[in-house]
């Protein structure tokens, strides 16, 4: 009985993380909004702090990469604990193949945002 309370938990959790990564660049720039570029170069320092708040802007890119990757971890391991303890459990096979819907469901949206950025 706690095995398929931990395993339909599990499931609806990692369904749910799966669903919130499209909003995982939103909520990034919420807590991070980006900088201002400088409106003209006059001198030197002007230049390289251009050059800088670009930087800036590859490395907000990538912690919005890694903050994506870190969602799309959690609803792995969300679904290898509803698989294990439908297993656990001894649910049907079905029950068994549905513990993936959220790793699949994780690929598709994690692909529709590469494809989107």
């Amino acid at each position: 009985m706690v095995a398929r309370i931990i395993s339909r938990v599990a499931f609806w959790s990692g369904v749910v993380a799966a669903l919130s990564m499209p909003f995982v660049p939103t909520v990034y720039r919420w807590f991070n909004p980006p900088r201002k570029p400088p409106q003209r170069a006059d001198s030197l320092w002007d230049f390289l702090g251009a050059i800088l708040n670009g930087l800036g802007t590859v490395a907000d890119s990538i912690a919005i990469a890694v903050w994506t990757l870190g969602v799309a971890v959690a609803v792995v391991v969300a679904s290898l604990v509803a698989l294990i303890a439908a297993w656990r459990a001894g649910e049907s096979s079905q029950r068994k193949w549905l513990c993936g819907l959220p790793v699949l469901l994780a690929v598709a949206l994690w692909g529709v945002m590469v494809l989107a950025f």
